[in-house]
């Protein structure tokens, strides 16, 4: 029981970061793949993203282990594979209300987003951003948005945990497949209660 709490964490977690700190209206035609690094508490976890219009896969390694998530915002569910044993979770990703999903306007409703100048990260010129959530306890995010790929490729989110760094380096652009974003033949698919 406690190793699906630990997995609902980790899902939870590996979800935020991947969808909640990147809205729809800058994912809609990137098409890369680069080497991810993020920064939490003094931990530093290393893995592959890639994105193809609105789809991401992450392949993280984390402390529990490896973990490979997709997210896949236009039939609203996301995959977490477990490559060990060949199994696969599905989580749904509610439209109406997750960030990913929101259009510009929308997104206006719950956050202000101010320009903070251009800077070159990695190569790519960007547009850098803070965005300040309306309601405080949700933190602070800074975004350097690609001009190039119209995708952020480094972010800041200061929320109640502290800083999590996350930044794309070594970008590849094009050439990603779409099986990518399937499940492999082989796997199961494994129910968590109440997920």
């Amino acid at each position: 029981m406690k190793e699906i709490k630990v997995v609902k964490g980790l899902i939870a977690f590996i979800l935020f970061v991947s969808l909640g700190l990147v809205p729809s209206f800058f994912a809609s035609a990137a098409e890369f793949s680069a080497e991810m690094i993020q920064q939490m508490a003094g931990q530093t976890m290393t893995g592959k993203i890639y994105v193809k219009g609105t789809k991401m896969r992450m392949e993280m390694n984390t402390p529990a282990g490896p973990v490979v998530t997709i997210a896949l915002p236009d039939v609203g569910k996301s995959l977490m594979l477990q490559q060990a044993n060949k199994i696969y979770m599905e989580m749904p990703i509610d439209a109406a209300s997750s960030i990913p999903h929101m259009s510009e306007t929308d997104f206006e409703k719950i956050a202000h987003k101010q320009p903070l100048g251009n800077e070159k990260i990695n190569g790519y010129d960007c547009d850098k951003y803070e965005i300040i959530y309306h309601d405080t306890s949700m933190g602070t995010l800074i975004q350097w948005i690609s001009k190039r790929l119209n995708y952020p490729i480094k972010m800041i989110y200061n929320g109640p945990q502290g800083d999590l760094v996350t930044e794309y380096r070594k970008i590849k652009e094009g050439g990603v497949k779409n099986s990518l974003f399937q499940v492999p033949a082989g796997y199961n698919k494994m129910e968590i209660p109440g997920m």
